[in-house]
């Protein structure tokens, strides 16, 4: 161990990698995972498919943040469903009401679309999936350190 400002030097020079290391691999992460939504989402006209962003966001206080959308009008009603009760006059509860569920299907209070029950990013985003996303993004960071 060597003076305190020999160890905030250290610190000071191995930031900017440490940074980088992160940045690089949540890069890497989040365009995984949009292939995998990609994958996942159900398809007619390939628009919905097409149209999954990444958005990321770096700064001074954020190394690294990043977020998934899709832009497309009826994508929050894929990823969310229908609430029937704040949405009665959306087509989706008409199909449930008259029997005629060509496509959609009634679960957990909601309407989806039968190729996506629960949404796709939760098809994708499971518990295990963030258990390996966490394990793989600590160990870029310790592979800094090493």
């Amino acid at each position: 161990m060597g003076t305190l400002h020999e160890e905030i030097a250290f610190f000071s020079d191995l930031y900017p990698k440490f940074r980088k290391a992160v940045q690089n691999a949540l890069d890497s992460e989040m365009n995984t995972l949009r292939e995998a939504v990609v994958a996942e989402t159900p398809s007619q006209s390939g628009q919905l498919k097409r149209s999954w962003r990444v958005n990321r966001t770096r700064g001074v206080s954020v190394i690294a943040s990043g977020s998934l959308h899709n832009p497309i009008g009826y994508a929050q009603a894929i990823e969310l469903g229908i609430d029937p009760k704040q949405h009665p006059h959306h087509p989706w509860v008409g199909a449930i009401a008259n029997k005629t569920t060509d496509g959609v299907v009634f679960s957990k209070g909601r309407i989806w679309s039968k190729k996506a029950v629960g949404g796709t990013m939760m098809q994708v985003f499971t518990p295990s999936y963030t258990q390996k996303l966490s394990r793989r993004l600590a160990d870029v960071m310790i592979t800094v350190f090493k």
